[in-house]
């Protein structure tokens, strides 16, 4: 067969020009509609999943009830080989032409149109097999990856009968596209409350129509962000789950109480209900038992990676041999083993009250504004040191009373550096002989501060053992991830629409 368009030679059964691109479909008599086998790439980043092509005829979204209808039964699934992939559809097995064959040549006329945007109709196998067909004749199916589709995004109403449909999975564990939507829109929320989030992406365009900086559209890189989060998450239950760590008391306590809490800031929100506080958080139609769950995954991965770092405790001898390793490139950050200490304190600061401002803005105060500001600090350090003078009551006592920025932390100050505080501030903490539960009053500038000293390193040790621990921890999650590997099925993802501009 030739092109009838510039009379070019064409290969059996294709319909797409490759000397002029021009599509020659409506030459051929028998072009009939195979649906896509099922099957499932085994992946263990998303990113890699695009090395592997699944076997499939290529699919964009899955038609609506209305298209369904008229369309002919699809044929059955092929098995699946012992590697997961299915078997490849060859042009043989197309089936013959059926009574509906001018309504499916007019669809394949609405999906060349509209190649840009979303189609809720299946291609037919003729043009899967003219838009992949590669330059040596083989069978290129579309890849498993997040480019699959153009678009995911359905109405709430295809969403909802779309939820329990599982489109990934590890082992025996499942994600559904209702869980998968939370898992995406808590990535895209967070990522547009960021401070670089709204420089990169237009708040009044949907995300699958705008472009990333690798030509993927951000729908497809929140989407593949989303599925790397469920796949760290699960490897990371998972793993805790085989090791016998069991969830903090705490954490587990807070999920027991969430219904409720759910129910609490409904009410205090103006909401009707729970399901309509989830409506305008997230997407509609989500629902509380998809919440729920993950929310415990959540808590489950979150408590076993803090157990990694509590558990590490590198020795000096180890943190100094690895900051020797990477001394080149701690020097270019101008970390040296002279740089100094950096410490952390908590701290009460109690300010005098009353003081008179002056032309230039200074406040000053009498002798005896300071002497009662005084007494205010010693009487709360003495309450403090008459109790059990730890310092998770030290902390209390600096949310109930301190009148620094710190107290929503419990007073703690983290990474100061030498000459960073004030002078009597600075001299406290910087005394050669502290040690770890010090305590005392110091007059500053700003008023007393009851001290207590958390601890001191010198800098390079500092950010050398966290590097390390960070190192390692980040070992064991890709150890993880690893010994849990994730399939997924884009072909059957769906995504709730949500406007961003929140009109």
């Amino acid at each position: 067969m030739n092109c009838k368009y510039c009379s070019e030679p064409l290969e059996d059964g294709v319909t797409l020009c490759p000397a002029c691109g021009k599509d020659n479909a409506e030459a051929i008599e028998s072009t009939e509609e195979v649906a896509p086998e099922e099957g499932m790439e085994e992946t263990v980043s998303q990113t890699e999943a695009a090395e592997t092509p699944e076997a499939t005829a290529p699919e964009v979204e899955e038609p609506s009830q209305e298209a369904q209808e008229e369309e002919a039964p699809a044929p059955e699934e092929s098995e699946e080989d012992e590697t997961g992939d299915p078997e490849e559809p060859s042009e043989e097995e197309a089936p013959e032409e059926s009574e509906q064959k001018p309504a499916r040549k007019s669809k394949k006329r609405i999906v060349l149109m509209v190649t840009a945007v979303v189609a809720l109709l299946a291609l037919t196998l003729g043009l899967a097999a003219s838009v992949y067909y590669g330059v040596n004749g083989s069978w290129l199916p579309k890849e498993n990856n997040a480019q699959y589709k153009d678009n995911y995004t359905v109405q709430a109403d295809q969403l909802k009968a779309a939820a329990g449909k599982t489109v990934a999975s590890i082992g025996e564990q499942k994600l559904t596209n209702g869980l998968l939507n939370i898992y995406y829109w808590t990535q895209v929320y967070d990522f547009l409350s960021s401070d670089y989030g709204g420089y990169l992406v237009d708040y009044t365009q949907p995300l699958e129509y705008q472009v990333t900086g690798d030509g993927t559209t951000y729908q497809q890189y929140f989407l593949d962000v989303a599925l790397d989060t469920w796949h760290r998450y699960q490897a990371l239950a998972l793993r805790a789950e085989a090791e016998g760590v069991e969830l903090d008391p705490a954490l587990q306590t807070a999920l027991e109480e969430l219904p409720q809490n759910l129910e609490e800031q409904a009410a205090s929100y103006g909401f009707a209900g729970v399901q309509e506080l989830l409506d305008a958080y997230l997407f509609p139609g989500c629902s509380l038992d998809d919440y729920l769950a993950y929310m415990r995954l959540s808590y489950r991965a979150y408590h076993y990676l803090n157990t990694l770092y509590e558990d590490l405790a590198p020795t000096y001898e180890e943190v100094d041999a690895y900051f020797t390793e990477n001394a080149e490139t701690y020097a270019s950050q101008g970390i040296t083993k002279e740089l100094g200490n950096v410490v952390d304190v908590r701290h009460i600061l109690i300010m005098p009250q009353g003081g008179t401002t002056d032309d230039t803005g200074s406040r000053t105060y009498s002798d005896e504004e300071w002497e009662a500001c005084r007494q205010e600090a010693q009487a709360l350090y003495d309450q403090w040191l008459a109790g059990d003078a730890t310092e998770e009551a030290f902390a209390q006592l600096a949310v109930e009373h301190s009148a620094d920025s710190s107290a929503a932390s419990g007073g703690l100050i983290t990474d100061i550096t030498e000459g960073r505080t004030v002078p009597a501030f600075n001299d406290w903490c910087f005394d050669p002989a502290r040690e770890y539960g010090d305590h005392g009053l110091v007059r500053s500038e700003y008023g007393y501060h009851i001290m207590f000293f958390v601890g001191g390193q010198e800098i390079w040790y500092r950010y050398a053992e966290s590097d390390l621990v960070t190192q390692s921890v980040n070992k064991v999650v890709e150890d993880a991830i690893a010994a849990f590997p994730m399939k997924v099925k884009y072909r059957d993802m769906v995504l709730s629409y949500v406007n961003l501009a929140g009109e």
